[in-house]
C-alpha cells in the first residue's frame, strides 16, 4: 500500500498544493476574495429584504 504525500487541494480550482499554502497562486486567491465579497453583499441585501417584508408586514397589520 502506497502512502499519500501530506498535500491540500487549492479552494478555488482544485489543484493539490503543499499543506502550509492556502492556494495555489494569487489568481486562486483574487477570485476566492471576490466570490467572499460577493456572498457577504448578497447575505446583507437579503437581510435587508427580509427586514424590509417584516416592516411592511408590520405596518400593513397595524393599519387595519
Amino acid at each position: 500500500m502506497s502512502k499519500v504525500p501530506d498535500h491540500r487541494h487549492c479552494p478555488v480550482c482544485g489543484k493539490v498544493i503543499p499543506p502550509n499554502v492556502k492556494y495555489c497562486s494569487t489568481k486562486c486567491e483574487a477570485i476566492d476574495t471576490k466570490r467572499k465579497r460577493e456572498l457577504e453583499f448578497t447575505k446583507k441585501l437579503i437581510y435587508l429584504l427580509i427586514f424590509t417584508l417584516f416592516i411592511i408586514t408590520i405596518v400593513s397589520f397595524l393599519s387595519r
